[in-house]
């Protein structure tokens, strides 16, 4: 009788573990399924936005430095205790850029990412940057400040922008700069 009992016990629970994993399985595979669709999330937003802004700096192009900022941007600085709307900051942005023109620099920018969450239309991304610039005589770029920044980007009309970017100051060294994360750059 104690061994009927046992055997009815274990048929219980051999149908209940088949019974969960069936069920369980294919969350697993969406789970699979969600990664795969964050790589390509990560392309697109590296393409539409890393890519550009990079390219902007060191083209010293503010029209492609504005095409990747939505219209609706809230851009915050820290260390300078300002928020900017999209009219604001493209009116300094332009006046700076305008500005390492004249002087016969230029600009770079380097991007250490540390930490992204990526959804399908909305993504959180922290990391360190790089200011870096050289003169007309330099053949290597120079850095010339660190700064923590945090964005939102938003996929409009299937182009990520970014809708939220905020910055400070940060006290880092090159060495540290390399080590925080995964580092985009122009070759």
């Amino acid at each position: 009788m104690l061994q009927s009992k046992f055997n009815s016990i274990s048929r219980v629970l051999i149908v209940a573990l088949v019974t969960l994993s069936s069920s369980l399985a294919p969350l697993f595979g969406q789970q699979n399924e969600s990664l795969e669709a964050s790589e390509e999330i990560m392309t697109a937003v590296f393409q539409d936005v890393w890519l550009p802004f990079m390219e902007s700096y060191r083209e010293l192009d503010v029209e492609k430095f504005q095409s990747i900022h939505s219209k609706d941007l809230t851009r915050v600085s820290i260390s300078r205790n300002q928020i900017q709307s999209y009219s604001d900051y493209f009116t300094e942005m332009t006046g700076f850029f305008q500005q390492i023109k004249k002087s016969g620099r230029q600009m770079d920018i380097q991007f250490s990412m540390i930490s992204t969450t990526a959804g399908h239309d909305k993504t959180y991304q922290t990391g360190y940057y790089c200011f870096r610039s050289r003169s007309s005589s330099s053949e290597e770029f120079q850095p010339r400040g660190y700064g923590f920044f945090n964005v939102l980007l938003t996929k409009q009309d299937g182009i990520w922008e970014i809708s939220l970017d905020s910055d400070n100051r940060a006290n880092i060294t090159e060495e540290e700069f390399n080590e925080a994360g995964t580092i985009y750059g122009l070759n």
